[in-house]
């Protein structure tokens, strides 16, 4: 991601703090994501009713803090066309480093 967000011209060494924000929080996001696949949304809670997942809130707010760097990052469609960023057509990249990326995410989540 490092060497894509160099060649758009966003990240410059100062932007390390939120570039490790970001990475931080994917991770957060990826491993609540596969506790709440692997437990599900409603739960039951201490006196046996049926509640939402906390594991579930969590991920949420994960989620938006993602977003939120996602944005500062300009990794977003709409963030990079407020900036102005020109980003070359996936068909003209040597290697889409972010199929390989998706791949090793969804074999990490099979059961």
């Amino acid at each position: 991601m490092v060497p894509d967000l160099e060649r758009m011209g966003v990240l410059a060494s100062v932007d390390r703090g939120v570039l490790v924000r970001y990475c931080t929080a994917w991770a957060d996001w990826s491993e609540l994501d596969a506790q709440v696949r692997r437990t599900g949304r409603i739960v039951r809670g201490r006196d046996g009713n049926l509640v939402r997942n906390p594991l579930w809130l969590l991920r949420r707010d994960a989620g938006q803090e993602l977003m939120e760097l996602t944005r500062q990052l300009a990794l977003t469609p709409a963030a990079r066309l407020r900036s102005g960023i020109k980003v070359e057509r996936a068909e003209t990249l040597a290697v889409p480093a972010s199929v390989a990326a998706i791949a090793e995410y969804r074999r990490a989540l099979a059961p």
